[in-house]
């Protein structure tokens, strides 16, 4: 069924993953969007712009695993207060 799947002529998910391919997204997307248009630069793009990518992906790991520490601190320190 290709990277597109269901998705193939639905226009308005084909512009959000086309935009995710050629300029990064804006936030707007739809998860569902953005993973496709991340797999299909996994896929198809040149080793620059995979690079990019890794690097994008890895620094929303990390925002979300200092999101998620920062979280577990302040329950920490909530529940030693009571």
């Amino acid at each position: 069924m290709g990277l597109l799947g269901e998705y193939e002529y639905d226009i308005t998910k084909i512009s959000e993953i086309t935009n995710i391919v050629l300029f990064g997204g804006n936030g707007s997307e739809s998860p569902e969007s953005v993973r496709i248009g991340r797999e299909i630069i996994k896929t198809i793009s040149e080793e620059d712009a995979r690079m990019r990518l890794l690097i994008q992906e890895t620094s929303e790991f990390l925002e979300k695993s200092m999101y998620d520490l920062n979280n577990i601190e302040n329950e920490d320190n909530d529940s030693n207060k009571n």
